[in-house]
């Protein structure tokens, strides 16, 4: 399919397409008869020693190669999830692991990276990975940042305090799974918010108020949907309701995420 010039309609700016084409097969066939444009962030199951996180790399970049051949127009993002931070993980050793990856043209940056307690290593980790920034940003690539569902306010005050110590080019960072509580104070940093239109994360009224009020902000809003273990089409659905103005619309389920990615 890369011979062929592809027209997107509409983009999932953050899913794990490893998992979902595992779990859910029939689901990539619906992804690309919407025409849909995919980026897939790493997030492993089962890593337990960095074995099993280095071979999870290769099996990610793999299955997005696979999936571009059957038809979906998908890149990913590489990095430690702070889920998957197994106890042998050297924080010193990852620029070895993570940089050859990002030589990769369908990889676009660093992400899942982040803070899921704020606890432990990994603080450590996410520092290992935010030293490679320069790195990241010389080669026109991103970085994408994790946000928990637990305690999350409080987590994202310690990760965006955090991210305060490093120079980070604002606009090439998207803070994701982020909600009405904490959108925000991430805009307002000057950061990408990712807000995952999905049960138990964002609802469509609460992107309907989060636009509402940072209406301001607008062009830094992608909508995602953070589907793997599980498919959701919520985003697949958007275009057809009434929810948002189509121009609106437009921007924060696509426009946005072509201007952020790069693509």
């Amino acid at each position: 399919m890369d011979d062929v010039p592809y027209k997107p309609a509409i983009c999932d700016s953050h899913m794990h397409l490893d998992i979902l084409e595992q779990r859910h097969p029939a689901a990539i066939k619906r992804l690309v008869a919407a025409r849909c444009l995919c980026i897939s962030w790493a997030w492993g199951q089962q890593i337990s020693n960095r074995d099993d996180l280095v071979a999870y790399l290769d099996w990610q970049a793999e299955k997005v190669r696979e999936l571009r051949q059957k038809g979906l127009f998908c890149f990913y993002l590489t990095g430690v999830h702070p889920r998957n931070i197994c106890p042998d993980l050297d924080p010193k050793i990852l620029p070895q692991i993570l940089l050859p990856r990002l030589d990769d043209p369908l990889c676009l940056g660093l992400g899942e990276i982040g803070l899921e307690t704020g606890l432990g290593s990994e603080k450590n980790v996410l520092a290992s990975q935010l030293d490679l920034a320069r790195e990241v940003f010389n080669r026109n690539k991103v970085i994408g940042i994790h946000t928990p569902r637990m305690n999350k306010e409080a987590v994202a005050r310690t990760l965006l305090d955090f991210l305060d110590r490093y120079v980070l080019d604002r606009k090439r960072v998207v803070i994701d799974h982020v909600t009405t509580r904490i959108a925000g104070e991430v805009l307002n940093r000057g950061y990408f918010a990712g807000v995952s239109l999905c049960p138990g994360k964002t609802s469509p009224i609460e992107l309907l108020t989060l636009c509402r009020d940072q209406w301001e902000s607008l062009g830094r809003i992608l909508v995602n949907t953070d589907c793997g273990n599980e498919f959701f089409d919520d985003l697949l659905r958007l275009p057809a309701s009434d929810l948002l103005p189509p121009q609106t619309l437009g921007r924060v389920s696509l426009g946005n995420a072509l201007t952020f990615y790069g693509i």
